[in-house]
């Protein structure tokens, strides 16, 4: 084989090279299908995440919160020996929400850990 049969082996024929044949060569049904496809789907996810957000503080939030104050009180813990009465008021608070999370009410976990973390965060002004 040639270095020419070679090049005229991997080249485009001519018709190939002319503007609309770089046009889109799906069928317009085809195209409708894709986008209709697209649409049902955006719809799907779109319901799907209003209903998550309806439905309500979820476990994650409440594990998030508590841990977030679980931070807070330990902080405040190591700064002050021995811990001011707020410290211990927020502990007593933040089992409150532990205890709380365990029995599966999210939104009472969520409650009581702000409660903690806005208590140690009053002792630092």
């Amino acid at each position: 084989m040639t270095l020419r049969e070679l090049f005229e082996s991997f080249s485009l024929p001519a018709d190939e090279l002319r503007p609309e044949a770089w046009r889109l060569k799906a069928a317009p049904r085809q195209m409708v299908s894709a986008w209709f496809l697209a649409a049902v789907f955006v719809g799907i996810l779109a319901a799907v995440k209003t209903a998550a957000i309806r439905k309500g503080p979820s476990a994650d939030h409440a594990m998030v919160a508590v841990r977030v104050a679980q931070r807070d009180v330990l902080e405040a813990k190591s700064f002050y020996t021995p811990p001011p009465a707020v410290v211990r008021e927020a502990e007593a608070a933040l089992r409150a929400a532990a205890d709380a999370l365990a029995e599966r009410r999210y939104e009472d976990a969520i409650v009581a850990a702000r409660a903690a973390t806005a208590r140690v965060r009053r002792v630092g002004r």
